[in-house]
């Protein structure tokens, strides 16, 4: 289901989402469910994840500079073309 009022399920996506409002939500709906015990645990886990997945480690940052590291690709293998020709041909 979704939530009224969060921005992202309302399809404005430039805007971030609660994360509170919708933990709760889910929680509360899940909950009422009788899932409450698998249910913190899984919501326990994704913290985690998304807590390691910030910093040095966000996939974000590593995708904003993936054309910067093709571009110094290219130009070290343009520079050094003889040398990287000669180790793909082997001996």
């Amino acid at each position: 289901m979704r939530l009224t009022g969060c921005p992202l399920c309302r399809g404005i996506p430039s805007l971030p989402p609660c994360r509170g409002f919708c933990l709760n939500v889910a929680n509360g709906c899940l909950h009422s469910q009788g899932l409450d015990p698998d249910w913190g645990s899984y919501l326990d886990g994704l913290l985690f994840l998304a807590e390691k997945l910030q910093g040095s480690f966000s996939f974000e940052l590593a995708a904003q500079s993936i054309g910067v590291r093709i571009s110094e690709a290219l130009m070290y293998l343009q520079e050094n073309s003889v040398a990287v020709s000669a180790q793909v041909q082997g001996p």
